[in-house]
């Protein structure tokens, strides 16, 4: 992109969100505070499914490298010839 084009791109980019910006204070349904409290809600809502969500998927991860572990000793163990032909799908 040209230097002219990006200039023009930024400016409407900021221009449009001065303007979404003061549409939603003047039509917003709430006070400031009820508003900033019902964020504040929502926001630890997130928090504590995001926390739910990264303890569930970490678990999933050690459970999935305790299989592959299994698995790759078992590779290891046929290839040294400890059980050749032994490795099942």
């Amino acid at each position: 992109m040209e230097r002219g084009t990006d200039l023009g791109l930024v400016a409407g980019l900021l221009f449009g969100a001065a303007i979404g910006i003061s549409l939603g204070l003047l039509y917003a349904p709430r006070p400031g505070r009820e508003t900033r409290e019902l964020l504040r809600l929502q926001a630890d809502q997130f928090k504590c499914r995001s926390e739910a969500l990264g303890g569930d998927l970490k678990l999933t991860a050690e459970q999935f490298g305790s299989v592959v572990r299994e698995q790759a000793r078992e590779v290891v163990h046929v290839l040294k010839g400890n059980g050749a032909g032994k490795i099942e799908a």
